[in-house]
């Protein structure tokens, strides 16, 4: 392990609390996304998820993907990956992104 490395390790040691914190901000972020998800029309399938970021199954994946992206908001558009088709991958953000997001997708009309 390089110094870099070891030093980044160490502060990650030291701040425990921190850790923890962005922790459990993740996932009450991702059970509101979730659970907004499932409420929209355009949303075919939320996928079961553990970690920082949700797949869902929408209609219109591309469609869904320009207009995030002209609202300043990034997600990965997964459309063109095998048994992936018409999906996007939101990543769980900061509480102030989750619902500018949500707000985003509930005035969204495919």
């Amino acid at each position: 392990m390089n110094t870099a490395t070891q030093k980044i390790a160490l502060e990650l040691v030291k701040n425990k609390a921190s850790k923890l914190d962005q922790v459990q901000s993740i996932l009450i972020e991702r059970q509101k996304l979730d659970s907004e998800l499932k409420k929209l029309t355009f949303v075919i399938k939320v996928f079961p998820s553990q970690a920082n970021f949700i797949l869902a199954r929408v209609t219109k994946a591309d469609h869904l993907y320009n207009y995030l992206l002209g609202m300043g908001i990034v997600v990965r558009n997964r459309n063109k990956q095998f048994r992936c088709e018409e999906c996007i991958r939101f990543t769980i953000g900061t509480e102030i992104e989750i619902e500018r997001l949500i707000n985003a997708l509930h005035h969204y009309q495919d």
